[in-house]
This record gives C-alpha cells, sequence and structure tokens, in this order.
C-alpha cells in the first residue's frame, strides 16, 4: 500500500503527468512486494519552492508505505525517482528532497490492515 506525494516548482501537464504516472508505477516495484497495483499517486505542480536561500526549480517526493523496507531498496528507489524527475520535469536531481515514512498502521476499503 505505497503513496507517492509529489511537489514540485514545474509545471505539471496532463501529458507529464500521466508519464510520471507510468514511471512511478514502474519504480515502485523497486521495494519488495509493492506495485502499481496498490499504489496511490498525488501530484502538485507550481508550487514555488525556496532551497538554499533561492527560488529554484526543486521537487519534494513523499513515499509512504505500509510495512518496512530494505535501506538498498530505498536507496535505488531514490535514483529511479531523481532520473524520472530530471527525464520529465527538468528537475535537477540536487534539488530534490525525498521523504520515506513506514506505518505498521494502514487504513484501506473501511479497515486497517
Amino acid at each position: 500500500m505505497p503513496m507517492i506525494q509529489l511537489t514540485t516548482s514545474a509545471a505539471v501537464t496532463p501529458e507529464n503527468a500521466e508519464r510520471l504516472k507510468v514511471k512511478f508505477g514502474q519504480a515502485i516495484s523497486l521495494l519488495p512486494g509493492k506495485s502499481e497495483s496498490k499504489l496511490m499517486i498525488s501530484m502538485r505542480g507550481e508550487t514555488p519552492m525556496f532551497f538554499q536561500g533561492e527560488k529554484r526549480g526543486a521537487a519534494f517526493v513523499e513515499v509512504s508505505c505500509f510495512g518496512q523496507g530494505k535501506a538498498g531498496a530505498y536507496e535505488s528507489l531514490t535514483a529511479a525517482l531523481c532520473e524520472i524527475l530530471k527525464e520529465e520535469l527538468s528537475v535537477d536531481p540536487g534539488n530534490i528532497f525525498i521523504k520515506y515514512s513506514e506505518t505498521p498502521y494502514w487504513g484501506f476499503n473501511g479497515r486497517n490492515l
């Protein structure tokens, strides 16, 4: 049950959103036991963002997961997400932060897993 939330200063066109959806769906499988079939994604573009005191092209990605993952898998996902955002939105990987959150409780379809 993963969730990827993207906030970026870049414009996210409908075409970008569709390509990001596909690529995020493929990338999430880098985490063992996670797949696009349970993935939820939200995207917010054209958000003013400041990094190192300057307004610049940047992105903040939050990846929330049910259960616990492995450090090596998160490392691989970080590399993949940075590459995707560079390709699709021209955001420099040096201006991307990714936050991972794991939880033992996840609600879905009226109940907790």
